[in-house]
């Protein structure tokens, strides 16, 4: 975590909130916590191909819309997984080519679980703590 975002002072000086903790979620750990990149390209005569894999790192996201206040202490927390990508192009001339890629070749979704977060003195914390 980067830092925690702050609420606009015209918001806060009138004691309301715009940044729940879904909101804070999604701004400080919304996106995975690396990502790293590979591939090879390899021509050959016209044909030109593509294989890329992405590894994205582990993500967590604090989901209120689907449980209100008890979601307060549980995060979703979203495993490392590797995405490969496939191009085939084919160059009819000089200026003249196509390609198909196909994006997520294996159709790799993440696997998930969820984490107990937050403070027991939350009156949520131990409904929380039950729904794991």
């Amino acid at each position: 975590m980067l830092g925690t975002p702050k609420e606009p002072e015209a918001i806060a000086a009138d004691g309301a909130s715009i940044l729940n903790a879904q909101i804070k979620s999604v701004l400080v750990e919304g996106g995975p916590l690396n990502k790293v990149i590979g591939g090879v390209d390899y021509s050959l005569g016209h044909w030109n191909n593509a294989l890329n894999g992405t590894l994205f790192g582990t993500t967590r996201f604090q989901d209120l819309a689907n449980g209100g206040a008890v979601r307060n202490n549980i995060k979703q927390v979203f495993a490392p997984a590797i995405v490969t990508d496939l191009k085939i192009g084919y160059e009819f001339s000089k200026h003249i080519s196509a390609s198909c890629t196909v994006n997520n070749l294996f159709n790799v979704l993440p696997s998930w679980s969820l984490e107990l977060t937050g403070s027991p003195g939350d009156p949520n914390h131990n409904a929380a703590k039950a729904t794991l």
